[in-house]
């Protein structure tokens, strides 16, 4: 059995590949290379990796669902969310780390998966992206109840409700919360300077 994550970045990723983990499954996490080769739709580079794992997270696999159900019957789909202010905060705050190469490399990396290179000037965007994702998966499940849950962890979903749905038994331990970046230190200044010169912020002159 497969399980396929279907939550946007930052939508606790990295804390439900390590869930699964715990569990025993095989995990396989973001990859740019295969982020590209999804674009290009070369979709059999990414069945050579899917062959040899258990779960799958971030980029490119979210976007993937359609064509997985098909090439993998009874794999496990789990939609992600959190609250928007949330969720957009937390993705603009990612780009803005760090050196102005780091910024780089993520500007990069976004602009593959959302075609999108400075996410501070686009929150309207993202967001919109954001909604008509998670209703597209929401209505592509709408009759599957057991292939499909929606999880958040910001609503209080957790071992629990993972663990039903993948007929495990609950851990005794506790939420493994990964990349937690509260309270987001300087995030309005390096807002205000990205907005204000975002090619010069984001290491592209």
């Amino acid at each position: 059995m497969k399980i396929l994550y279907l939550g946007y970045p930052k939508t606790g990723t990295s804390t439900f590949g390590t869930m699964c983990e715990v569990l025993g499954y095989k995990l396989y996490e973001n990859d740019l290379e295969l982020q590209k080769a999804w674009n290009r739709k070369e979709y059999d580079r990414l069945w050579e990796v899917a062959d040899n794992y258990d779960v799958f997270e971030d980029t490119p696999w979210p976007y993937t669902y359609k064509e997985f159900d098909k090439k993998y019957p009874g794999t496990k789909f789990v939609l992600g969310v959190r609250p928007e202010d949330s969720w957009i905060k937390s993705l603009v705050y990612q780009s803005l780390r760090g050196t102005p190469e780091h910024r780089r490399d993520i500007a990069d990396g976004y602009e593959h998966e959302f075609g999108i290179r400075y996410l501070v000037l686009h929150e309207e965007e993202l967001l919109e992206k954001y909604r008509t994702h998670n209703q597209n998966v929401r209505d592509y499940f709408k009759d599957r109840p057991n292939d499909f849950i929606e999880m958040s962890y910001w609503n209080g979903d957790g071992w629990e409700k993972l663990c039903k749905f993948l007929n495990k038994p609950v851990p005794n331990l506790p939420m493994p919360f990964r990349k937690n970046a509260y309270p987001y230190p300087n995030y309005e200044r390096l807002y205000r300077i990205a907005t204000q010169h975002p090619k010069k912020f984001f290491g592209d002159e």
